[in-house]
């Protein structure tokens, strides 16, 4: 290698070095958070009330009820001005300013404005949103892909969330279509490693695949069913 090359290369790991720091680990000191390199050193001393590790360059941080988000050199790149916030998986995530939740992205811009009564984190590609009383699901570019029509929504496991409308419960795919008819009682969430789910249908309840298709019979009376089936009992009172 020449003497110029050398150089060049010498040059390019110290400025890479120098412009993209060690990621910053969260630290706690007298019930403060703070955020600190790798090797110990302290850039963000133990001054906020909570804060987040690091998701998508920023990290959501706290203090006195306010919610905002630094970057990975301990700026406030995002002020704390928000009621509430949650951690990006996306581009995007909910806050909540003035009572009402919108959807901002990394630069702190609104890519939907404050208009939800409730919005929850992104699982997958959804957040789940509230607004006059219903329940529907937002996409990670801020589009309103289920919309609000739903007396109860779930999350998506399997593909899937179960909803309810009309005293009913059905299950949606990720296109917001009915992927499995309104025809239980109760329905709960899917179970990732069993593939399937507990539905109630008049006093019974039974175990479905993703399909619908009963698998067997869980409980044939009220009782027995409230003794099985803890997530059954959860969602019932949510009805």
């Amino acid at each position: 290698m020449s003497i110029r090359s050398f150089l060049v290369v010498a040059f390019c790991i110290v400025f890479t070095n120098a412009s993209f720091p060690t990621s910053l680990v969260r630290f706690v000191a007298n019930s403060q958070v703070g955020y600190k390199t790798l090797d110990g050193k302290i850039v963000v001393p133990a001054k906020y009330t909570t804060g987040s590790n690091f998701s998508n360059a920023l990290a959501l941080v706290s203090f006195n009820n306010k919610y905002g988000y630094i970057d990975t050199l301990g700026k406030e790149v995002i002020a704390l001005q928000f009621e509430d916030a949650t951690v990006f998986t996306h581009n995007i995530t909910p806050v909540k300013i003035k009572g009402k939740y919108g959807y901002i992205n990394t630069s702190g811009n609104w890519i939907v404005q404050p208009t939800y009564e409730n919005a929850t984190a992104f699982e997958g590609p959804f957040s789940k949103v509230f607004l006059n009383g219903k329940y529907g699901f937002v996409n990670s570019i801020g589009e309103l892909q289920v919309p609000c029509i739903y007396d109860f929504a779930g999350p998506f496991k399997m593909n899937l969330s179960a909803v309810k409308m009309g005293g009913k419960y059905a299950y949606l795919d990720y296109a917001g279509k009915v992927a499995i008819p309104f025809a239980y009682a109760i329905a709960g969430d899917f179970n990732e490693q069993t593939k399937t789910a507990f539905v109630k249908i008049n006093k019974e309840v039974f175990e479905i695949d993703t399909t619908g298709k009963i698998i067997r019979l869980i409980a044939e009376n009220e009782e027995e069913a409230q003794h099985k089936l803890l997530q059954l009992r959860e969602l019932e009172t949510k009805k």
